[in-house]
Protein backbone atom coordinates (compact mmCIF):
# COMPACT_ATOMS: atom_id res chain seq x y z
CA UNK A 1 0.00 0.00 0.00
CA UNK A 2 2.98 2.15 0.71
CA UNK A 3 4.44 1.74 -2.38
CA UNK A 4 1.32 1.92 -4.35
CA UNK A 5 1.16 5.36 -3.17
CA UNK A 6 4.62 6.20 -3.69
CA UNK A 7 4.40 5.53 -7.26
CA UNK A 8 0.72 7.37 -7.94
CA UNK A 9 2.56 10.36 -6.32
CA UNK A 10 4.65 10.47 -8.52
CA UNK A 11 2.29 10.38 -11.58
CA UNK A 12 0.46 13.12 -9.85
CA UNK A 13 3.82 15.32 -9.53
CA UNK A 14 4.17 15.08 -13.20
CA UNK A 15 1.28 17.67 -13.37
CA UNK A 16 1.09 21.14 -12.55
CA UNK A 17 -0.83 22.27 -9.48
CA UNK A 18 -2.08 24.76 -11.55
CA UNK A 19 -4.94 26.21 -12.31
CA UNK A 20 -5.77 27.64 -8.92
CA UNK A 21 -8.48 27.08 -7.11
CA UNK A 22 -8.87 23.20 -6.72
CA UNK A 23 -9.49 21.38 -3.62
CA UNK A 24 -7.17 21.01 -1.12
CA UNK A 25 -5.35 17.95 -1.39
CA UNK A 26 -5.98 17.87 -5.41
CA UNK A 27 -3.71 18.75 -8.12
CA UNK A 28 -5.17 21.75 -10.27
CA UNK A 29 -4.26 20.16 -13.95
CA UNK A 30 -5.47 16.57 -12.97
CA UNK A 31 -8.85 17.98 -10.97
CA UNK A 32 -9.90 20.62 -13.64
CA UNK A 33 -9.28 18.08 -16.19
CA UNK A 34 -11.57 16.05 -14.37
CA UNK A 35 -13.89 18.87 -14.04
CA UNK A 36 -14.30 20.12 -17.62
CA UNK A 37 -12.94 17.25 -19.63
CA UNK A 38 -13.40 14.08 -18.29
CA UNK A 39 -17.07 14.11 -16.37
CA UNK A 40 -18.90 15.88 -19.16
CA UNK A 41 -17.00 14.25 -22.02
CA UNK A 42 -16.02 10.89 -21.22
CA UNK A 43 -15.68 9.71 -24.35
CA UNK A 44 -13.50 12.22 -25.83
CA UNK A 45 -11.58 12.04 -22.43
CA UNK A 46 -11.21 8.39 -22.76
CA UNK A 47 -9.86 8.33 -26.61
CA UNK A 48 -7.53 11.96 -25.60
CA UNK A 49 -6.18 9.84 -22.87
CA UNK A 50 -5.71 7.32 -24.92
CA UNK A 51 -4.06 8.85 -27.97
CA UNK A 52 -1.81 11.20 -25.08
CA UNK A 53 -0.56 8.04 -23.56
CA UNK A 54 0.36 6.43 -26.80
CA UNK A 55 2.49 9.10 -28.03
CA UNK A 56 4.42 10.21 -24.67
CA UNK A 57 4.56 6.82 -22.88
CA UNK A 58 6.47 4.30 -25.69
CA UNK A 59 9.57 5.25 -24.20
CA UNK A 60 8.75 3.40 -21.02
CA UNK A 61 5.94 0.66 -22.12
CA UNK A 62 7.64 -0.15 -24.87
CA UNK A 63 5.93 -0.57 -28.57
CA UNK A 64 2.18 -0.08 -28.51
CA UNK A 65 -1.11 0.68 -30.85
CA UNK A 66 -4.38 1.85 -30.45
CA UNK A 67 -7.22 -0.33 -31.04
CA UNK A 68 -10.90 -0.60 -30.17
CA UNK A 69 -12.40 -1.42 -27.05
CA UNK A 70 -15.03 -4.81 -27.41
CA UNK A 71 -17.16 -3.29 -24.25
CA UNK A 72 -16.44 0.41 -23.81
CA UNK A 73 -17.03 2.06 -20.71
CA UNK A 74 -18.23 5.01 -22.68
CA UNK A 75 -18.93 5.98 -26.18
CA UNK A 76 -18.13 3.84 -28.85
CA UNK A 77 -14.66 2.08 -27.98
CA UNK A 78 -12.84 2.95 -30.76
CA UNK A 79 -9.12 3.99 -30.27
CA UNK A 80 -9.94 3.68 -26.67
CA UNK A 81 -7.83 0.78 -25.71
CA UNK A 82 -3.76 0.80 -25.66
CA UNK A 83 -2.14 -2.55 -26.61
CA UNK A 84 1.53 -2.26 -25.02
CA UNK A 85 3.00 -4.99 -27.10
CA UNK A 86 6.03 -6.12 -24.61
CA UNK A 87 6.16 -3.83 -21.63
CA UNK A 88 9.51 -3.09 -20.70
CA UNK A 89 9.06 -2.30 -17.33
CA UNK A 90 7.60 -5.80 -16.53
CA UNK A 91 10.40 -7.25 -18.70
CA UNK A 92 13.50 -5.29 -16.83
CA UNK A 93 11.89 -5.74 -13.37
CA UNK A 94 10.64 -9.72 -14.01
CA UNK A 95 8.11 -9.42 -11.17
CA UNK A 96 4.50 -9.65 -11.47
CA UNK A 97 4.59 -8.19 -7.71
CA UNK A 98 6.25 -5.66 -8.83
CA UNK A 99 4.22 -4.85 -11.66
CA UNK A 100 0.79 -4.71 -10.02
CA UNK A 101 2.10 -2.86 -6.77
CA UNK A 102 4.72 -0.26 -8.59
CA UNK A 103 2.47 0.35 -11.84
CA UNK A 104 -0.88 -1.22 -12.61
CA UNK A 105 -2.73 -0.30 -9.55
CA UNK A 106 -1.31 3.21 -8.94
CA UNK A 107 -1.80 3.77 -12.41
CA UNK A 108 -5.16 2.89 -12.59
CA UNK A 109 -5.80 4.51 -9.30
CA UNK A 110 -4.70 7.58 -11.28
CA UNK A 111 -6.23 7.56 -13.84
CA UNK A 112 -10.03 6.69 -12.61
CA UNK A 113 -9.67 8.68 -9.44
CA UNK A 114 -6.90 12.07 -9.86
CA UNK A 115 -8.30 12.01 -14.46
CA UNK A 116 -11.66 10.94 -14.00
CA UNK A 117 -10.95 8.71 -17.11
CA UNK A 118 -12.01 4.99 -16.30
CA UNK A 119 -8.98 2.78 -17.06
CA UNK A 120 -8.21 -1.34 -16.30
CA UNK A 121 -5.11 -2.57 -16.86
CA UNK A 122 -4.67 -6.40 -18.07
CA UNK A 123 -1.26 -7.64 -17.62
CA UNK A 124 -0.57 -10.75 -19.75
CA UNK A 125 2.25 -12.28 -17.27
Amino acid sequence: EQVTGSSRRVLQSLFPDWPPFAPTGQVGLLYWFSVLFARPFPAFSAKLNAAVTWAAAQWLMGPCRLEDLEEPEVGDGVNQKLLVRRCRYLEESKCASICVNTCKMPTQEFFNDDMGVPMRMVPDY
